[in-house]
């Protein structure tokens, strides 16, 4: 069933598509931020404050004006459950002006190979986060639940932060702390470039329970989420880990510094 209903959201986004819809796809590692991203551009293209509905699963979010729809967390795999989630939602694909689909902890190039939907999206943005960062995030979210699946520090994890240092023709490459800085007026320059014009900070990121720190309990501030790295414990496996030869590429130079101070 999950194949037969991938076949007809793909025909379905394809008229709404032809129709004017706009699709962006957007991908991160977990905890990169590219939910806060997600939000921000749903408000530069409503050109207001939007606020966000579930609808009816953890896979599927409209828009209170019912134009920006979000699919969340979506899979490469045509067989995911998350299809037939996304399929019983197909009034609200063929309805929205704008359509989100956010993939996590995949390669770009990957997901170009490989992505069945959206099919052509008219824009594709890969958000980065300073490895300390989204390694600590990662950390914090699994502090109670060590075995939690889909926070994992491993090998194919850096992989994947590695994948995103490559030279990604097509893609728009977003990086999330410049981005919350808002360095020299960065953010008006990512709106250019995808073709918006830069709206109002986002809401609070329900994806996820928020923050991995302080949850759903207020938006935290730029310096805090700029320094996850100072707030956690580092175990000595995860250290040695990001110092081999392999991955240390992802480290800045006061980066490695913190860790062998560890």
């Amino acid at each position: 069933m999950n194949y037969v209903a991938s076949f007809a959201l793909t025909g379905i986004q394809s008229r709404a598509r032809a129709r004017g819809q706009r699709s962006i796809v957007v991908v991160g590692a977990r905890r990169s931020g590219h939910h806060a991203v997600i939000f921000w551009l749903g408000n530069s293209l409503e050109a207001r404050q939007v606020e966000w509905k579930r609808s009816g699963t953890s896979h599927c979010f409209i828009s209170s004006t019912r134009r920006t729809l979000h699919l969340n967390n979506w899979k490469l795999d045509r067989g995911d459950d998350a299809t037939w989630k996304g399929f019983k939602r197909h009034r609200l694909l063929r309805s929205a002006d704008y359509l989100f689909v956010n993939y996590e902890d995949v390669d770009p190039l990957t997901l170009d190979r490989r992505m069945w939907f959206p099919s052509r999206p008219d824009l594709k943005i890969a958000v980065v986060r300073s490895t300390l960062n989204v390694v600590a995030s990662r950390m914090k979210k699994v502090e109670d639940r060590p075995n939690r699946r889909g926070f994992q520090i491993d090998e194919p994890f850096l992989d994947v932060l590695l994948s995103y240092r490559r030279d990604l023709p097509d893609w728009l490459v977003i990086d999330f702390d410049t981005w919350l800085r808002n360095d020299d007026g960065y953010r008006t320059s990512i709106a250019e470039r995808a073709g918006i014009t830069s709206g109002d900070d986002p809401h609070l990121s329900v994806h996820g329970g928020g923050s991995s720190f302080t949850g759903l309990n207020g938006l935290p501030e730029v310096s805090e989420l700029t320094n996850r790295f100072t707030q956690v414990e580092w175990p000595e496996h995860v250290v040695k880990l990001l110092l081999d030869d392999r991955y240390s590429t992802l480290l800045t130079s006061e980066e490695r510094e913190f860790l062998r101070s560890q």
